[in-house]
């Protein structure tokens, strides 16, 4: 008798066992073949209306095509795709994180240590831009972030990149995607949220930079349950990493550095270039610090247990080899060859 209870048991936890996976692998797939749609509608969108653009209006060039490519670009994804990407996700399971306070002490914590982590992103990247040109004849780098920086178009790059962007990714990153799949672990879903924001851009050039700091962005909502808060240090991000560098002539410095011979250069635009860099370093540092001491405090990176755990042996099948994850792979790998070679 006691030998078939233990059977029947044993089969019943095998059965719920099977069932919790069957949810999560649904749960994770349909998120990320959500992603893939996205950037499918995204890039289709945008190839077919800058075609039809070039065909209707042939004699418009330079900055003025220019801020066309861009309206169309961050029109087509967040006025179009973005909506229907919403309703696709609209009938899955919820499960938000508990919502906490944030002093501003801590989001300041926060801002610094964004600009160490996304720091290292970049180097990250040139030293991956550069083996790679070593290696091959390939050129991975991407300015599509340096020119929208660089442009002439301050205007659109503090509409878009300031605030259209980091409203429109967080709810798309952090919101909708965590709250999907953060039922099977935190963890899982931090990793899963940076990780996919970063290859999400589709190049070198941001990729890394991307990832590090969506994977801090994603520890913070979970650690807050609030999106806003991720919002407004993306805000914070991209205005230190798009808009002050045009403020302060940014590239006033790099030009003299390249060039110390260099004669062509205002010296009341090189000191505030100066002062922007002395500012930069100084945050990073910080952050460095501040990542460095929190970390041994333990009072970072410190998790909730799953609400619903996954058998040890899934945690990387389950979340990462099923259909949504591959059709979102081969989309973006799609962008990344486009952005390359096309």
């Amino acid at each position: 008798m006691e030998q078939e209870l233990t059977t029947q048991t044993l089969e019943q936890d095998t059965a719920n066992e099977t069932a919790v996976v069957k949810t999560a692998k649904k749960a994770y797939s349909k998120s990320f073949l959500n992603l893939g749609l996205f950037s499918v509608i995204t890039v289709s969108l945008q190839l077919g209306l800058s075609f039809l653009f070039a065909k209707l209006f042939p004699d418009i060039e330079g900055a003025a095509a220019e801020n066309a490519s861009y309206l169309i670009s961050f029109l087509t994804m967040y006025a179009i795709a973005f909506p229907i990407y919403v309703v696709l996700n609209r009938k899955m399971e919820l499960c938000p994180p508990k919502q906490e306070k944030m002093t501003p002490g801590w989001f300041f914590v926060y801002l610094l240590i964004g600009r160490a982590v996304a720091m290292v992103g970049t180097y990250i990247s040139m030293l991956v831009t550069a083996i790679v040109a070593k290696l091959s004849d390939v050129n991975v780098e991407d300015t599509t972030l340096t020119d929208a920086v660089m442009g002439e178009n301050p205007t659109l790059i503090l509409i878009f990149a300031v605030f259209g962007a980091p409203i429109v990714e967080e709810l798309m990153f952090r919101k909708i995607l965590i709250d999907r799949i953060r039922k099977y672990g935190d963890g899982k879903a931090i990793v899963l949220s940076g990780v996919l924001f970063g290859v999400f851009h589709g190049n070198v050039t941001q990729m890394f930079y991307a990832a590090a700091l969506g994977l801090m962005l994603a520890y913070v909502y979970v650690k807050t349950g609030k999106v806003i808060h991720t919002i407004l240090l993306h805000m914070a991000f991209n205005f230190l990493g798009a808009v002050a560098p045009l403020l302060f002539h940014a590239d006033e410095l790099m030009k003299l550095l390249a060039d110390p011979s260099a004669q062509n250069f205002s010296e009341s635009n090189l000191i505030m270039s100066g002062f922007f860099v002395l500012i930069n370093y100084s945050m990073v540092i910080a952050g460095a610090i501040l990542l460095v001491v929190l970390i041994a405090k333990g009072q970072l990176f410190q998790i909730e247990k799953p609400v619903q755990p996954l058998p040890e042996r899934k945690n990387f099948s389950v979340p990462c080899l099923n259909l949504g994850m591959l059709v979102f792979t081969v989309t973006v790998l799609a962008v990344f060859a486009y952005n390359i070679f096309g």
